[in-house]
Protein backbone atom coordinates (compact mmCIF):
# COMPACT_ATOMS: atom_id res chain seq x y z
CA UNK A 1 0.00 0.00 0.00
CA UNK A 2 1.44 3.55 -0.85
CA UNK A 3 -0.51 5.20 1.68
CA UNK A 4 -1.21 4.29 5.39
CA UNK A 5 -4.39 6.27 6.00
CA UNK A 6 -6.77 5.85 9.02
CA UNK A 7 -10.12 6.41 9.86
CA UNK A 8 -12.13 7.75 12.22
CA UNK A 9 -15.73 7.46 11.48
CA UNK A 10 -18.38 9.28 13.60
CA UNK A 11 -21.41 7.23 13.28
CA UNK A 12 -25.21 8.05 13.46
CA UNK A 13 -26.33 4.60 12.41
CA UNK A 14 -30.03 3.93 13.71
CA UNK A 15 -30.12 0.72 12.41
CA UNK A 16 -27.63 -2.76 12.91
CA UNK A 17 -27.83 -2.79 9.31
CA UNK A 18 -26.03 0.68 9.15
CA UNK A 19 -23.98 0.01 12.06
CA UNK A 20 -22.86 -3.38 10.61
CA UNK A 21 -21.15 -1.70 7.45
CA UNK A 22 -19.46 1.42 9.17
CA UNK A 23 -17.63 -1.23 11.30
CA UNK A 24 -16.98 -2.68 7.69
CA UNK A 25 -15.49 0.22 6.19
CA UNK A 26 -13.75 0.44 9.49
CA UNK A 27 -11.79 -3.11 9.49
CA UNK A 28 -9.85 -2.08 6.04
CA UNK A 29 -7.32 -1.93 8.51
CA UNK A 30 -6.34 -2.02 12.33
CA UNK A 31 -6.11 1.96 13.23
CA UNK A 32 -9.53 2.80 11.51
CA UNK A 33 -11.98 3.08 14.08
CA UNK A 34 -16.06 3.92 14.67
CA UNK A 35 -16.90 6.41 17.56
CA UNK A 36 -20.51 7.03 17.81
CA UNK A 37 -21.62 10.57 17.51
CA UNK A 38 -23.44 10.53 20.97
CA UNK A 39 -19.88 9.57 22.58
CA UNK A 40 -17.76 12.39 20.22
CA UNK A 41 -20.67 14.97 21.27
CA UNK A 42 -20.06 14.16 25.00
CA UNK A 43 -16.23 13.90 24.45
CA UNK A 44 -14.82 15.86 21.03
CA UNK A 45 -11.55 15.20 23.05
CA UNK A 46 -11.48 11.78 21.26
CA UNK A 47 -11.25 13.51 18.30
CA UNK A 48 -7.85 15.12 19.23
CA UNK A 49 -4.03 14.20 18.16
CA UNK A 50 -5.02 10.82 16.30
CA UNK A 51 -3.38 11.72 13.48
CA UNK A 52 -0.43 8.63 12.74
CA UNK A 53 0.25 5.27 14.65
CA UNK A 54 3.32 4.44 15.61
CA UNK A 55 4.54 0.79 14.23
CA UNK A 56 3.57 -0.89 17.72
CA UNK A 57 0.10 0.83 17.66
CA UNK A 58 0.35 3.68 19.85
CA UNK A 59 -1.40 6.76 18.37
CA UNK A 60 1.00 9.88 18.45
CA UNK A 61 -0.26 13.42 17.84
CA UNK A 62 1.87 15.85 15.16
CA UNK A 63 1.92 19.78 16.49
CA UNK A 64 2.23 22.01 13.28
CA UNK A 65 3.72 25.40 14.02
CA UNK A 66 0.16 26.64 15.04
CA UNK A 67 -0.99 24.30 17.54
CA UNK A 68 2.30 25.23 19.52
CA UNK A 69 1.29 28.56 21.32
Amino acid sequence: MKYDVCFTIISSATTPQADRLLHKIAAVNDCSQVIDFDTVAAHPEYLFGRLYMTPDGLFENVLFAFDKS
